[in-house]
């Protein structure tokens, strides 16, 4: 993740001429920076630090701090500043896992240097980090089939977990990015043959503006409410049962909720696909399937 984001800030042509350099690159570090850069000429430069932790819906979240150290006799952080914030703000990065950085917040400081006259100036951007898991199961899975549906729905939508965006990608009002998570799961009903569930499923739509967002939330729930039903990878329907959508959520907590129902049919002699196993059939009937299981 690290790499990805220095290599996003290192390519920028405009970024780079406001910087000094070090080691014949630009002056970005992470962690700290050199021990050596402590000169005038080598002012400014950024610094780069993830925390990151567990979280329960999106595997990891965290935050990166970005902090531009700056002299008051060269380029001010107030100048860096936006550059910066236009490289990372709502930019979708794919590494290990796949994650956005939403900016938070920029402070400003300055720091009195007891050598020199100059003032040592700099200001603290902090942005969330947020994974985007591919949240894919075994058939039949609803996420996969949303994911098919939306990327037959409009092209232009990156589908993170579908769609090959590469390592860097900044969603745009023409290009925005949706992902789609699983809220819950639980059986509705059970009949003879199938086995009903019921799951709520939130769309995440990302574009540059509130305004972009809302017309890609608007064109997908026109979409959604007017399909009958959606076809799962076992060839059953997934069927629509509610569509709402929330403007006062945010990106991560997914803008359009809806809710969704499927049936499973009853197997017969079945073991999952995350157990293989060989099971023994007695007069066509399984006996004793538990302790096939913890074999």
């Amino acid at each position: 993740m690290e790499r990805l984001i220095k290599r996003r800030l290192a390519e920028d042509e405009e970024l780079i001429s406001q910087l000094a350099s070090y080691g014949n690159e630009p002056a970005i570090f992470y962690g700290k920076a050199a021990s050596d850069t402590d000169s005038w000429q080598n002012y400014p430069y950024i610094v780069l630090m993830a925390d990151k932790f567990s979280d329960a819906q999106h595997g990891i979240a965290g935050m990166l701090t970005v902090d531009i150290i700056c002299s008051s006799i060269t380029t001010q952080p107030a100048d860096i500043e936006p550059l910066v914030r236009k490289l990372l703000e709502g930019v979708i990065f794919k590494g290990e896992e796949i994650f956005l950085l939403q900016w938070s917040k920029s402070d400003l400081f300055q720091e009195q240097n007891a050598e020199r006259t100059a003032l040592v100036v700099g200001m603290t951007m902090t942005f969330d980090i947020r994974e985007l898991p591919v949240c894919e199961t075994p058939t039949p899975d609803p996420i996969k089939a949303l994911n098919r549906w939306a990327n037959f729905f409009d092209a232009d939508i990156a589908v993170v977990g579908l769609t090959d965006f590469g390592e860097i990608f900044a969603p745009t009002r023409e290009h925005p990015a949706l992902w789609i998570s699983q809220k819950n799961l639980g059986m509705a009903r059970q009949m003879n043959t199938t086995v009903f569930n019921s799951t709520e499923i939130n769309f995440h739509v990302f574009a540059p503006t509130i305004k972009s967002r809302r017309e890609w939330l608007i064109e997908l729930y026109h979409a959604l409410i007017f399909s009958k039903a959606i076809e799962l990878d076992d060839t059953t329907p997934l069927r629509l049962e509610s569509c709402d959508v929330n403007f006062d959520a945010t990106e991560i907590q997914g803008q359009l909720q809806t809710s969704w129902e499927y049936g499973i049919f009853r197997r017969k002699n079945y073991a999952h696909p995350l157990n293989k196993i060989d099971v023994e059939h007695h007069g066509g009937e399984l006996h004793d399937y538990g302790r096939y299981l913890k074999r």
